[in-house]
């Protein structure tokens, strides 16, 4: 199976949105918390993983410049994502208008031959006759 590209925001870890204030940050930090801790799961690697990034995240959203300089370099990073997908349908706009155009020609080219075959054998029709 192919690895997972998908990175959750530290939004997402706090199961928060981004327009979240200080008190529901720090409401959902205490609640995850509770939940994944070390020492409430001992024997659960994965449990220790996800209080980990839950701690991150809260370090980074509960402060005021950290927060304000993930928000803007997450800002930055969708909106390079939007410009990368609009690329890319433009590309396939481009590639459609191309096969189009192919399919097109290819037709014209089939009607132009029907044409020529179709007067080619009324002329040898008329001079058997």
């Amino acid at each position: 199976m192919g690895k997972n590209i998908y990175t959750p925001t530290y939004y997402h870890v706090l199961e928060l949105n981004p327009d979240a204030t200080a008190d529901e940050i720090k409401a959902a930090w205490r609640r995850l918390i509770k939940v994944y801790h070390e020492d409430k799961n001992p024997n659960n690697p994965q449990a220790k993983e996800k209080s980990q990034e839950i701690n991150e995240a809260y370090e980074v959203l509960s402060d005021e410049k950290k927060r304000a300089e993930y928000d803007n370099g997450l800002n930055t990073y969708i909106k390079e994502g939007e410009e990368r997908i609009r690329r890319h349908r433009e590309a396939q706009k481009q590639s459609s208008r191309s096969t189009d155009k192919t399919f097109f020609n290819f037709a014209a080219v089939a009607v132009i031959l029907f044409l020529i075959i179709g007067l080619f054998s009324l002329i040898t029709d008329e001079t058997k006759s």
